[in-house]
């Protein structure tokens, strides 16, 4: 008996290839009930695992992800316009007040840079694409 048989019990142990019997890794059959039992019954939503996050995370910090979020839907919405549209830029005017108001974290510094980046590249598209 090995160790890991004293240990686990024998069906810990893979069972033995023998030759020709292909080269597709099984587990052993009474594991596969354990291994249902892990997998979560509904679809968990990535917006859900976001909210169980930041439930600890400080009102700031929770803003200037949502603002930044918003930002970056505005930058999409532009990006896509002018992929889409050829006689002009659309009204640049939400953009411009989301980025004045993009609030910075109060204690993530991860979240900080990324808020720092998004207000960078908020600034370079509007003043590439202002008319002033």
């Amino acid at each position: 008996m090995s160790i890991i048989q004293a240990l686990f019990g024998p069906s810990a142990m893979p069972p033995r290839r023998t030759a020709g019997g292909g080269g597709a890794f099984r587990l052993p059959e009474e594991s596969h009930g354990a291994a249902r039992a892990m997998i979560p019954r509904g679809t968990v939503s990535l917006s859900a695992l976001i909210a169980l996050q930041s439930e600890d995370e400080p009102v700031e910090d929770r803003e200037a992800r949502r603002h930044g979020q918003d930002v970056l839907a505005e930058l999409a919405a532009l990006h896509k316009a002018l992929l889409n549209d050829t006689n002009g830029v659309r009204d640049l005017r939400p953009l411009a007040a989301l980025t004045a108001e993009l609030p910075a974290p109060a204690r993530d510094p991860r979240l900080g840079e990324a808020v720092a980046a998004i207000r960078l590249r908020a600034r370079v598209e509007l003043a590439r694409y202002s008319t002033g």
